[in-house]
C-alpha cells in the first residue's frame, strides 16, 4: 500500500497530489471511510508511482549545497555566486555576488556549517522583511486581519494557515521569484476566508492571483531547488 498523508475537509470528492518533496497527499471528505480511501489509492497506484518517479528523479539529480566560494545561490529568483570574505562580518548582495563575512579563523578553516548557518539566518530575515512589506496589501485586498504572518522553517510545506489566525510562510520561498512568494501569501491568506480547498476557495485565490495555476506549477517543477 502506498503511504500517504490524509487531509480531511468538507469537500465532496477525493484529490490526490504529489508534493515536490515526494509526499503523497490525499484530500478526502470528512466522513469517507478509510477503507474506501485506500481502495481509491490502490486503483490509482500506477499513476501515483509514475508521478513519484518523476519527483524522485528531480530530487536525486539535484546536488546539495556545499557552501563553498563560487557556488551559486538564488535570491528572489536571481542567481548569485558565493563570496566568502573577511572584509565584513555581514551577509550582503553586491552585483552578482552573495558576500558572507567571516572571521579569519573560520575563513582559513573553510567551515561550511558556519557559512550555512549565517546564510540561513540571513535568508530568514529577508523572508520576514518581504512578508512584512507585502502581506498587508493582500490582507487588505482580501479583507482579513491575521494575528501574525511570519516566516518559518518547513520541510514539507510552503505555508500554513491556522484557525487561530496565524499564518506561516516557508522562509526558503525567498529564493523564488517574487510572484511565487506572492502566490503562497495569497494562498494562505485566502484560507482565513475558506479553511479548505473548495471551489469557492480557489475562486477567491484566482480573483487575487489570476495566473495562480502557472505559479503553482512553477513550485511543483522547481520547489526542490529552494534548498539550503
Amino acid at each position: 500500500m502506498i503511504e500517504y498523508t490524509l487531509k480531511r475537509s468538507k469537500r465532496k470528492s477525493i484529490g490526490i497530489s504529489i508534493s515536490e518533496t515526494g509526499e503523497v497527499i490525499v484530500s478526502a471528505p470528512s466522513k469517507l471511510p478509510r477503507n474506501d480511501i485506500n481502495k481509491i489509492i490502490d486503483d490509482k497506484s500506477s499513476w501515483i508511482k509514475s508521478k513519484l518517479e518523476i519527483v524522485n528523479n528531480r530530487i536525486d539529480n539535484y546536488s546539495p549545497k556545499k557552501f563553498t566560494a563560487g557556488e551559486s545561490f538564488t535570491f528572489l529568483g536571481n542567481e548569485y555566486l558565493l563570496d566568502i570574505t573577511t572584509n565584513s562580518k555581514q551577509v550582503s548582495i553586491s552585483n552578482c555576488t552573495l558576500k558572507v563575512g567571516v572571521t579569519r579563523a573560520y575563513h582559513s578553516s573553510n567551515n561550511s556549517d558556519y557559512i550555512k548557518n549565517k546564510l540561513i539566518n540571513w535568508y530568514r530575515k529577508q523572508a520576514q522583511d518581504y512578508i512584512d512589506n507585502n502581506s498587508v496589501k493582500y490582507c487588505a485586498a482580501i479583507g482579513v486581519n491575521p494575528e501574525i504572518v511570519k516566516e518559518k522553517a518547513y520541510k514539507r510545506s510552503w505555508g500554513m494557515c491556522h484557525s487561530s489566525g496565524k499564518i506561516y510562510i516557508n522562509f526558503k520561498l525567498i529564493m523564488a521569484p517574487a510572484a511565487i512568494i506572492d502566490y503562497v501569501l495569497i494562498h494562505e491568506i485566502c484560507h482565513l476566508i475558506h479553511p479548505n480547498h473548495s471551489i469557492n476557495y480557489w475562486n477567491l485565490v484566482e480573483k487575487h492571483c489570476p495566473d495562480y495555476k502557472k505559479r503553482r506549477n512553477w513550485l511543483k517543477e522547481n520547489g526542490h531547488k529552494l534548498s539550503l
